[in-house]
């Protein structure tokens, strides 16, 4: 395709459970790409498409890929998903100084407020889809899902630096008691070692805790802080990585 010819790729990375440290046997892969365009397919008079998409290998390598203005434009409202690639210690590929530039740029344009709304609407379509599940029982990944998003929400209320990418980092924030700690370990060693076809059932003590985080979150999180960005950051990093000879 034309287009592979013509991008400059600047950074994959893998997201998802495998970076987040809940994947299952059969987990497919999720590379996550950043790219520029040549100079001149920023001057064009109409918006042109700035992202694709590809599966590989009966679908186990999920590919999304973004143009960088793009993904700028995300960051500046300190979108999740930007956050979480930023900070992906699996790096496929990077243009020499990238992701260090990228991942510092991050922390600038990270807002408690906006991240905490993102993963509380996460959480509560979790939580639905748990209950909704019925007597049938549920995909475990489902409630990793939900507690790492409750922990992170808990994260948020309590530090000020952006929620790790790693759930066994979160996962103090939420200050389980022991016996529930211990059984988080189980199921994790259950679902390392199940399919991504496994269903689930039972567990209320947890989800009874992560809905009481919840909770906990939605009361406090009008309170916090947004980001204040300074747009000529972002724009520098624009030109640093798109148009090398635009002046900084």
């Amino acid at each position: 395709r034309v287009l592979f010819r013509s991008i400059r790729l600047l950074h994959a990375c893998e997201t998802g459970s495998r970076v987040w440290g809940f994947a299952s046997a059969d987990s497919d892969y999720d590379v996550r790409v950043l790219y520029v365009h040549p100079t001149e397919w920023y001057f064009s008079l109409y918006e042109r498409e700035d992202a694709w998409q590809q599966m590989l290998d009966e679908r186990m390598i999920d590919i999304s890929a973004w143009e960088l203005r793009k993904a700028l434009r995300l960051l500046h409202r300190s979108n999740a998903a930007m956050l979480e690639r930023a900070q992906s210690p699996i790096i496929y590929h990077e243009q020499a100084g990238f992701a260090a530039d990228f991942w510092e740029l991050a922390q600038h344009c990270y807002s408690r407020i906006a991240v905490m709304h993102h993963y509380l609407s996460m959480a509560r379509g979790t939580m639905h889809d748990i209950q909704a599940a019925g007597a049938e029982g549920y995909k475990l990944k489902k409630l990793f899902y939900l507690l790492r998003c409750a922990c992170i929400t808990r994260w948020i209320l309590r530090f000020e630096s952006v929620p790790s990418i790693d759930f066994h980092r979160v996962l103090p924030a939420a200050e389980l008691p022991q016996a529930l700690l211990e059984r988080v370990h189980e199921l994790l060693a259950l679902k390392a070692n199940a399919d991504e076809s496994y269903l689930h059932k039972g567990d209320g003590e947890l989800l009874d805790y992560a809905a009481q985080m919840l909770t906990q979150a939605q009361d406090g999180f009008k309170a916090l802080p947004a980001a204040k960005v300074e747009i000529e950051r972002l724009q520098a990093f624009f030109n640093r990585y798109a148009m090398p000879d635009a002046p900084l």
